[in-house]
């Protein structure tokens, strides 16, 4: 019979600083949009970003997920709900930069905003918005144009 050791382990969330945040709650792109600005504002590279909030929209911990190159970044959903389940979320907003500047959702912007709404969707978490964060601060909603597109935005996506 073999003696096999089998390690016992824990997922551990570090905090690395606080991010100061003007509201006490996130609803959509209003609130959110300085606090992703305060995160990942101003980059030269793509990167993907990650708010996490409870039950009363509180935010619980915000995350740079992926940083990618001056075109894209890697959207990786299992990362996105490793750290929302860890946290106890309720809902999720999600935010990716452009550093162009230019606030136009890429085909797979769209494709994959759908994807994380239906995962989230099957998690019991609330995928509040997919947003793309321009040049000063300007923000847009994926799931806005999302339902421009379909004629109206459902909870599929």
């Amino acid at each position: 019979m073999s003696d096999m050791k089998i390690p016992v382990v824990r997922l551990k969330m570090v905090k690395e600083y606080d991010l100061s945040a003007d509201r006490n709650k996130v609803y959509g792109i209003e609130e959110a949009a300085p606090i992703f600005e305060s995160l990942i504002g101003g980059s030269t590279l793509e990167r993907l970003a990650l708010l996490c909030m409870d039950a009363n929209n509180h935010p619980i911990n915000v995350a740079v997920l992926n940083i990618g190159n001056n075109r894209n970044v890697e959207v990786v959903p299992s990362e996105i709900f490793r750290i929302a389940i860890l946290s106890n979320a309720t809902s999720i907003i999600i935010c990716h930069n452009h550093p162009s500047g230019i606030l136009k959702p890429s085909k797979y912007d769209m494709q994959i905003t759908k994807k994380i709404g239906q995962i989230a969707s099957l998690l019991s978490i609330q995928l509040i918005d997919s947003l793309i964060l321009g040049d000063f601060g300007k923000c847009l909603s994926i799931r806005s144009e999302i339902g421009k597109k379909e004629g109206e935005i459902n909870d599929k996506c």
